[in-house]
């Protein structure tokens, strides 16, 4: 049977190790990582935006 994962086994420890892709794969799979986080992020900022407007604001200047 073939092995269709592409991975070789590590000498060390004999875990496989990370599949061998082409450069362009390495950079669309970079791409969709940056866009997820980023989606991500958005998620979090939207859902945080309704907290910052019940939060005080702190006073910009203060008189001694």
């Amino acid at each position: 049977m073939a092995d269709t994962t592409n991975c070789t086994p590590c000498v060390s420890c004999g875990c496989p190790a990370l599949p061998r892709v082409s450069f362009d794969q390495a950079v669309v799979d970079l791409m969709e990582s940056i866009a997820l986080q980023e989606s991500a992020l958005s998620h979090i900022l939207c859902a945080e935006t309704p907290v910052s407007y019940t939060h005080p604001t702190l006073p910009t200047s203060y008189s001694v």
